[in-house]
C-alpha cells in the first residue's frame, strides 16, 4: 500500500482566525461560592441545632441538599456564560438568558461608557448596537474586564462611540434609552 498522509481535520489555514470567545471574570465564581458558604453555613448549623431534639432534622437535610444542588447548578451555569465572535456572527449566552446569535452584518457600532455604579465608583460598560442604536450585547465592568471589551471592539471592527462624560444609570437610560435594560428606564 502506498503511504498516504492526511492532514488532521482540525488544522486551519493560516489566514483563518479562530473565533474570539470571552468569559466573565473567574473571581466572580469564587466570590459567589464564598458568599454561599458564609451565608448558608450558620443558618443550617442553627437549623440542625433547633430541629435535632424534635426530630425535624431530615427536613433540614432535604432543604440543605436542595440548596447545595442550587449552588451546583449556579456554578455550572457560570461556565456556560460567554460572548463570542465568529466569521459570520456575534453570540452571547448569559447566566439567566438563553443563547443568542446575531449576524455580524447587523452590528453597526460599539458604544463605550463610564457609568457611576454606587456612590463614586465608576464602571466601564460596552454596548454593541445595531443600525437603529438598539443594544444587542452589553458588557458591564463588574463581570467583564477592560481587556475583554477591547478585544471585542477590535474583533468587531465597527465604529466606536465613546461617551465623553461619566454618566449615572439614570442619565444613561434618559439620554440613551435603547442602551439601558427595561428596568433601568424607570
Amino acid at each position: 500500500m502506498v503511504g498516504v498522509t492526511s492532514e488532521p481535520s482540525d488544522v486551519r489555514s493560516p489566514d483563518v482566525e479562530p473565533p474570539l470567545r470571552l468569559r466573565p471574570r473567574f473571581s466572580l465564581l469564587w466570590q459567589g461560592l464564598v458568599a454561599c458558604i458564609v451565608f448558608l453555613s450558620p443558618i443550617f448549623v442553627a437549623l440542625y441545632l433547633i430541629s435535632g431534639p424534635t426530630g425535624g432534622w431530615p427536613t433540614v437535610l432535604a432543604v440543605q441538599i436542595a440548596a447545595s444542588v442550587a449552588v451546583f447548578v449556579g456554578c455550572a451555569r457560570f461556565f456556560l456564560v460567554s460572548i463570542w465572535v465568529s466569521a459570520a456572527s456575534l453570540g452571547e449566552r448569559g447566566f439567566f438568558s438563553p443563547k443568542r446569535e446575531f449576524p455580524l452584518t447587523q452590528v453597526a457600532q460599539v458604544v463605550r461608557a463610564r457609568v457611576f455604579r454606587h456612590g463614586s465608583e465608576e464602571v466601564d460598560q460596552l454596548f454593541v448596537c445595531d443600525a437603529e442604536g438598539r443594544c444587542m450585547v452589553r458588557l458591564r465592568g463588574q463581570f467583564w474586564s477592560s481587556r475583554d471589551m477591547d478585544a471585542l471592539t477590535e474583533a468587531l471592527g465597527v465604529p466606536v462611540n465613546v461617551l465623553a462624560e461619566v454618566v449615572t444609570l439614570r442619565e444613561l437610560a434618559r439620554d440613551h434609552p435603547r442602551l439601558a435594560y427595561w428596568f433601568e428606564r424607570f
